[in-house]
């Protein structure tokens, strides 16, 4: 079985999953040490998801810029096409190793807009 990793970094409205939202989730795809796709997906906050203006500023938007952003649902399909290219969601031994600056801050908030997305 190939190695694959995931590399893995998101943007949030806040430090706390799951009332933070995920604005942005960007990442490398490497099989077997060659890279062989980027993705850099954008999408506005779910209704009610808290917005830290700290965390606004860090990641340099303001409300009124994310709420123009694509929409989360489009964001989630384009994840999920990214994944469904290089690993089989039916094989258990098939699957990727995420790899992150801040994993547990990542994967939390992954999670959180995971299930958020249904």
């Amino acid at each position: 079985m190939p190695e694959k990793l995931l590399f893995i970094d998101t943007e949030t409205t806040g430090l706390f999953a799951p009332g933070a939202g995920l604005v942005q989730v960007a990442g490398i795809v490497e099989i077997d040490g060659q890279e062989v796709e980027e993705f850099n997906l954008w999408c506005r906050p779910f209704p009610g998801d808290l917005l830290n203006k700290e965390a606004l500023d860090l990641i340099g938007y303001t409300r009124e810029q994310l709420a123009e952003l694509p929409d989360p649902a489009d964001a989630f399909r384009e994840l999920l096409d990214v994944l469904d290219r290089h690993v089989n969601r039916y094989d258990k031994a098939d699957k990727f190793f995420m790899v992150a600056y801040n994993a547990p801050f990542d994967n939390e908030h992954l999670r959180a807009w995971w299930k958020k997305c249904g």
